[in-house]
């Protein structure tokens, strides 16, 4: 693989994971520690 195609799969699979965080804490079903964090997770995603 290219480096280049390397670093954005490693992008696309950030995203990805804040997206699924963000969502499972939006609804409920996972909590993070801090509710905080789930605001500013929310917060990244959107401006990300």
């Amino acid at each position: 693989m290219d480096p280049l195609q390397v670093i954005i799969w490693i992008c696309v699979a950030v995203f990805a994971l804040t997206a699924l965080l963000s969502l499972l804490n939006l609804t409920g079903i996972y909590r993070l520690p801090d509710p905080k964090h789930g605001e500013t997770l929310f917060k990244v995603l959107v401006v990300g």
